[in-house]
């Protein structure tokens, strides 16, 4: 889902110098093995020993009670907690960053609803053939803002660029403003069933999926990428798999990643239509192919807003230097008529942020 999540950031400028231990990860548990622990400062030790576990959790307690709702991007239960961790920064004697105001506003739009259409236009010749697909079906494709783009097709085979085992599946190719047609996962063959090749390249949760295809079709100019999945797409669009109903993004954000790419995940059938009677085959460019990807939905703008607040340090050397401490606010607000208070995610590290913050003023 993208979230940009308003954060509650206190800023302890030049307090203390950093100060590290080793950590051994355990291969047996989800948990890190503390190894050799460096002693802390006294004064971070002094204010490490005045943490309070009660205050702790009457922190958790209000921000994950029922009636915050979850403190959902856009609802009052957010507000709420916004309000709330101004105060204690206020109590705690932390001036705010903003003269007159711990709070930064941040302009964002919700889309719900989002529907998307993927058009394929093949000419060979005199003839021409169109078709659609409609996103939830044959094609995936992200809940953005409303846009409509269209662009010639290059097929880069499964978009891999490595050099053992050596392949490149762009050579030759002029990708820059164009719609990148690849396949999902790896070639065959043990060569890239490595742990390090399959996690880069094929792995199975879809966050990880296309990353390093979107950052090498990304690096060559390509403007979006119709990933073809296999012949478990039908496992793809269940709703688990399927694109968040509700995301948030920034007001002036166009929807796109942070340097102008979409993706969007197609089904073995929409791939066909894209790649014609030949197949997959080599990687080449589709003269006379050409897509065209709409997106839409109900889009609702609101303001949220972050709360920082920072406490100069009192050494004069450090005067230039920050160490920021921040936790998000939100968390999934109501979603399905049920509350998700969440405790863990995010009042947790909320309420530890305000009672540090409380104890390097104490």
């Amino acid at each position: 889902m993208n979230r940009p999540s308003p954060s509650i950031v206190a800023a302890l400028c030049g307090l203390f110098a950093a100060t590290a231990f080793a950590q051994t990860p355990d291969p047996a548990a989800d948990f890190v093995r503390a190894a050799k622990v460096e002693p802390l400062p006294p004064p971070v030790a002094a204010a490490v020993a005045a943490l309070r576990t009660p205050a702790l959790a009457a922190h958790v307690g209000f921000l994950a009670s029922l009636a915050l709702e979850g403190r959902g991007l856009g609802a009052r239960g957010l507000d709420a907690a916004a309000e709330y961790a101004a105060a204690h920064l206020a109590l705690a004697g932390i001036p705010p960053l903003a003269e007159k105001t711990y709070f930064q506003d941040v302009p964002l739009r919700e889309i719900t609803g989002g529907t998307g259409t993927l058009e394929i236009e093949s000419r060979r010749g005199e003839s021409v053939d169109r078709r659609t697909f409609v996103s939830g079906t044959d094609c995936l494709i992200p809940q953005v803002p409303a846009r409509s783009f269209t662009a010639g097709v290059i097929f880069a085979g499964y978009g891999i660029r490595e050099t053992s085992p050596a392949r490149d599946d762009y050579r030759g190719l002029d990708v820059k403003g164009k719609i990148v047609v690849l396949l999902g996962g790896a070639p065959g063959g043990a060569a890239w069933r490595t742990p390090d090749l399959v996690e880069r390249w094929a792995a199975e949760k879809f966050d990880d999926r296309y990353v390093a295809k979107q950052d090498l079709a990304r690096s060559l100019g390509a403007i979006a990428i119709l990933a073809v999945e296999g012949d478990d797409w039908g496992t793809r669009i269940l709703p688990a798999n399927r694109p968040d109903e509700k995301t948030y993004w920034r007001l002036d954000d166009d929807g796109l990643d942070d340097e102008g790419l979409l993706l969007a995940r197609v089904s073995p059938s929409v791939g066909a239509a894209l790649l014609g009677a030949s197949g997959p085959g080599a990687p080449r460019a589709l003269p006379g192919v050409t897509v065209t990807l709409r997106t839409s939905g109900r889009e609702r703008a609101f303001v949220s807003r972050n709360v920082v607040g920072v406490l100069a340090g009192s050494d004069p050397k450090l005067a230039g230097e920050a160490i920021v401490l921040g936790a998000h606010l939100d968390h999934l607000g109501v979603m399905d008529d049920a509350i998700h208070p969440g405790a863990d995610d995010n009042a947790s590290g909320v309420a530890a942020l305000l009672e540090i913050a409380r104890a390097f003023t104490a």
